[in-house]
């Protein structure tokens, strides 16, 4: 019995022995065709380049084994990095809305980002079970009542919530958040100290302002200084909700500053800006900069600029994005996978003919 355990052990480490092999095999044959290729287009320089023909069918037989195990390691690596990074941080995020947006705005936000938050939650001026919103009492129509919303949802949340969070998102039923971005940015930050994240302005506060529709990201300190310490007329330069105008994040800055909390930098290491509070459009397209509002570009904190280099590549909040567009950046920054094609992209800016051919 122990001769044929032996005998069994032997052969499973015989069968991964032949893997590696087989594995590094392939490896080499095709670092082999790459090298073929460079030398030949070195050797000939100045000649028309020799058209490699490659079989996708054959090449997908050969390597769509190494593919598929290379992106089941890659997911389980993604998975368990944001399951640490959850545990580590929880994000509650609540989104402003009102009844006029619930059966749009406000679920399309539900059936898309809103699903990474670890609690999400709605604020409006009316119940609505289907969303489902919480009602904030006493708030003006229109715009005039945004600051009523924004004081009475913090205090809800810090009131109700406060177990159940290290970092608070602001945001409206317009606005697009990549969480899992939220949570890189927020890594070596400590939620019980005083942090105060978001898209900065120049004007109407002593350090500027966020925009509270690209996103305002609260430390769990942050928030219970502001509501213990500034709310409800608690600190003379807080602005109280009988201050009914529409500019609320200027307001929440000038609260945060009253009671000694002051903004963070959100942009990357090369000065790219990671919360937007423009849609990703206005962001990435060459002549952003000229086109953008006159008050925009004017009042900017940080230097902006247009095109494809204009935004972090872990950017993670957007605004005045329409339901449609929601769909569409949660497609693409969560279902599209490019490991299919990376061989045949390289291939083809090597020169080498890609062909389809079908094999009996």
């Amino acid at each position: 019995m122990a001769q044929h355990r032996k005998q069994g052990k032997d052969s499973s480490a015989m069968e991964g022995c032949w893997c590696n092999c087989y594995f590094v095999f392939l490896l080499g044959f095709f670092i082999g065709i790459c090298m073929v290729v460079a030398i030949r287009s070195s050797n000939n320089k100045g000649e028309a380049k020799p058209k490699i023909s490659i079989d996708t069918l054959f090449v997908q037989k050969q390597v769509s084994r190494n593919l598929g195990v290379a992106k089941q390691l890659k997911l389980k690596a993604k998975n368990v990095q944001g399951s640490e990074l959850a545990r580590r941080m929880r994000i509650l995020c609540w989104v402003m809305t009102a009844k006029h947006t619930h059966k749009t705005k406000a679920l399309t936000v539900k059936r898309t980002w809103g699903r990474h938050c670890d609690k999400l939650l709605f604020f409006s001026e009316t119940e609505d079970p289907e969303v489902p919103t919480i009602k904030i009492d006493k708030v003006q129509p229109g715009r005039s009542g945004l600051w009523t919303k924004v004081v009475g949802a913090y205090k809800y949340v810090q009131k109700h919530h406060r177990d159940e969070y290290d970092w608070v998102l602001r945001a409206d039923d317009d606005s697009y958040a990549i969480i899992e971005g939220i949570r890189e940015m927020l890594l070596p930050y400590n939620p019980e100290k005083p942090g105060f994240f978001g898209y900065r302005f120049l004007p109407f506060a002593p350090a500027g302002f966020f925009s509270g529709g690209g996103g305002i990201v609260l430390s769990k300190a942050a928030l219970d200084r502001v509501v213990t310490m500034a709310f409800d007329g608690k600190h003379k330069d807080c602005p109280t909700v009988a201050f009914s105008d529409s500019a609320d994040d200027v307001k929440i800055a000038q609260c945060l500053y009253a009671v000694g909390i002051v903004p963070d930098d959100t942009r990357d290491f090369r000065g790219r800006t990671r919360m937007h509070c423009y849609d990703v459009d206005l962001n990435v397209k060459p002549d952003a900069v000229e086109t953008m509002n006159p008050w925009y570009r004017q009042n900017q904190w940080w230097p902006v600029k247009g095109g494809l280099d204009c935004c972090a590549e872990n950017g993670f909040t957007w605004h005045y994005v329409i339901p449609l567009r929601m769909y569409m950046i949660q497609y693409l920054a969560y279902s599209v996978q490019v490991e299919n094609v990376v061989f045949f992209s390289k291939a083809a800016q090597s020169g080498i003919s890609i062909t389809s051919a079908t094999h009996q």
